[in-house]
């Protein structure tokens, strides 16, 4: 009997100990997953920013509302952006954003077009950029590759009095571009006194978010970018920085873009076509008003050329921050683009379902309706000057910027945090800002465009007609 209590108290003191064995194991298991992943925390710094923007747009000679139209315009932005260090020669980067944009007769959200070049996402999370640096013996040579930091560079952050939000000049294009650059800092090399940066970039990608841009909505001739099959584009930039006393510093950028897209697999697509032919011919606008107002014949689009257009942008880029000392800054910008298009969109009938019978007379089956070239139906060329400056207070920073353009300059600020995008109006452009500052990562800003302008620029297509446009606005940005 006391060998059977023995052996009790030894299985027992045993269990004990392998119950408190088992509790430690597991506490310590507990403290390394805190540990890792604080370890991992650690190496990730996550940044986030949220922007809003209420104002009232007025237009005189608008292409709506009798010529005069008014709207009160509401654009918010969230950004949220993670970057880590992979190891000492990597890095990784990404960031993703919502922008809607509403007033009073649509919002973003309602009807998205899934294109590329509208940064306007609704509802929709937009990746804006998410790549890795690979920086040799942390040497001078970066390899970049992913969705690049095309968007929101300057002189965006000047007129926000924020740090520098993208890598390239706004100036020659903001749209997530994705590819690979090759970055090489000559400083050490040349052993310069300043910071001297070369940057090439090729990119390749589509005009359409989708996969396969006919899924869910059907091509639609008005916007070209939905019918492009492939873009590929090459640039090359040269970035100089000096920094002097008096926190003087000079930047310079030069960037030489050009990009060439080629054609569309041909699509079947119901009606659209003679609505649109409709609106400058008065004679096929009685037929159509005739056939219902609508057009129901089915048509195949196709392109007469492999290769759509080819586009050209060259910029020059300065900012100069507390010149001579003061509190001054200036920026200024140039850039000069060429629309070259090589091939004509066509629309070939298929099935001639409309009921009018002059109608199909006049466009039977296999007729073929040139609806005429991508972006320009000729060549075109245009400059575009940006001049600013800006009076930095303790607490208030107030600027001016004049923006103009001659013949048909490209829009390039697609995707913009700005209230009014400046390359929509060619014309002339006043904008009057004003930011207060309550805190190191809070901002007030308000602000007034007055714009006189010969076209209207919608995502990539260009229409013709002077028109006045007034704008103000108020708003802030918060950022941790």
């Amino acid at each position: 009997m006391k060998a059977m209590n023995l052996l009790v108290l030894v299985f027992t003191l045993f269990s004990i100990n392998l119950v408190s064995a088992e509790t430690s194991l597991n506490s310590l298991d507990e403290r390394l997953t805190d540990l890792e992943l604080k370890s991992i925390t650690d190496r990730i710094k996550t940044d986030m920013e949220l922007s809003s923007f209420y104002g009232n747009i007025q237009e005189k000679n608008s292409t709506v509302k009798d010529g005069e139209a008014t709207h009160k315009i509401t654009k918010n932005t969230f950004k949220i952006g993670f970057s880590g260090e992979v190891n000492k020669e990597v890095k990784l980067y990404s960031s993703f954003a919502v922008n809607h944009l509403g007033n009073d007769d649509f919002q973003t959200n309602k009807t998205p077009s899934f294109e590329r070049t509208e940064g306007e996402s609704g509802s929709r999370v937009l990746l804006r950029s998410a790549y890795f640096d690979y920086r040799p013996n942390r040497g001078p040579v970066i390899l970049t590759m992913g969705r690049l930091p095309t968007t929101n560079g300057p002189p965006e952050h000047m007129r926000s009095s924020r740090s520098r939000q993208g890598t390239y000049p706004v100036t020659n294009y903001s749209l997530p571009l994705d590819g690979a650059a090759l970055t090489v800092d000559w400083h050490n090399m040349l052993k310069t006194n300043f910071s001297l940066i070369t940057r090439t970039v090729y990119t390749v990608g589509s005009g359409n978010y989708d996969a396969d841009p006919n899924e869910g909505t059907r091509i639609d001739p008005k916007r070209p970018t939905e019918v492009t099959d492939s873009s590929v584009g090459f640039s090359q930039m040269l970035e100089i920085e000096n920094r002097f006393s008096k926190g003087q510093r000079l930047l310079f950028i030069a960037q030489y873009s050009h990009y060439d897209f080629s054609a569309f697999r041909s699509a079947v697509t119901q009606g659209g076509i003679l609505e649109s032919a409709a609106q400058s011919n008065s004679t096929l606008a009685a037929l159509m008003a005739a056939n219902g107002g609508e057009d129901f014949n089915t048509y195949r689009l196709l392109a007469d050329n492999k290769d759509m257009v080819k586009v050209r942008i060259a910029t020059l880029y300065s900012e100069f921050q507390n010149m001579f000392g003061t509190r001054f800054d200036s920026y200024l910008s140039y850039t000069r683009s060429v629309t070259d298009p090589r091939a004509n969109i066509k629309a070939r009938v298929l099935a001639s379902n409309n009921t009018n019978a002059t109608l199909q007379a006049l466009y039977p089956v296999g007729t073929e309706i040139n609806l005429g070239g991508f972006l320009r139906s000729e060549r075109a060329e245009g400059n575009r000057y940006l001049l600013g400056a800006r009076y930095k207070f303790k607490k208030l920073d107030v600027g001016l910027e004049y923006v103009t353009s001659t013949g048909y300059a490209i829009q390039t600020d697609l995707y913009s945090d700005d209230f009014l995008h400046f390359g929509s109006y060619p014309g002339d452009i006043y904008h009057g800002y004003a930011n207060y500052h309550l805190g190191k990562n809070f901002t007030l800003r308000a602000g007034h465009f007055s714009v006189e302008h010969y076209a209207v620029t919608r995502s990539v297509t260009t229409s013709d007609y002077f028109g006045r446009v007034h704008a103000s606005y108020l708003g802030f940005n918060v950022s941790l």
